[in-house]
């Protein structure tokens, strides 16, 4: 094991799974998003560290990732994925000079809903939530500026 040979770098994940969802593979973006995620309950304070070790998951004992020993914990590459896992997973995509936000989530891990207050967007706020029933994600948007239209949908594909 070695720093970049055999390590798992969380905010490397994080370009990845955006990357596979922004070209239509969300199941396989679930899939990071749920590793990467997994491994966050597990470390200690729920943090993301900058990296751990890649060795092999150990389902006898249920242990937790390998912690590299010299990684920072807490960096600000490891909490900005947190971030932009979640923004993946509820497929948030602002176009904010067009007006438009989308929005399509796809499920997570052991999530059973999110609920998103507040956040930023142009000159105003959205607040949402997210339930996942079955599976699939019913959206109910909570609040939002009068100026931005909601679209609960994939954005057009970039080529």
């Amino acid at each position: 094991m070695s720093y970049h040979n055999g390590t798992i770098w969380p905010h490397d994940n994080s370009i990845a799974a955006a990357g596979l969802r922004r070209y239509r593979h969300a199941a396989a973006a679930g899939q990071v998003i749920d590793g990467i995620m997994e491994a966050g309950v597990r470390m200690p304070d729920y943090r993301l560290p900058e990296l751990f070790c890649g060795f092999r998951r150990d389902t006898q004992y249920n242990n937790g990732p390998a912690e590299y020993l010299v990684s920072c914990n807490p960096q600000a590459w490891g909490a900005g994925a947190a971030f932009h896992l979640m923004q993946t997973a509820l497929g948030i995509v602002p176009d904010t000079t067009a007006g438009r936000l989308y929005l399509n989530p796809v499920p997570f891990g052991q999530a059973r809903s999110v609920e998103i207050r507040g956040m930023r967007v142009g000159n105003g706020k959205l607040s949402f939530k997210v339930a996942y029933n079955g599976g699939r994600p019913d959206v109910e948007v909570l609040e939002k500026p009068d100026d931005l239209d909601v679209i609960l949908d994939e954005p057009p594909l970039i080529t």
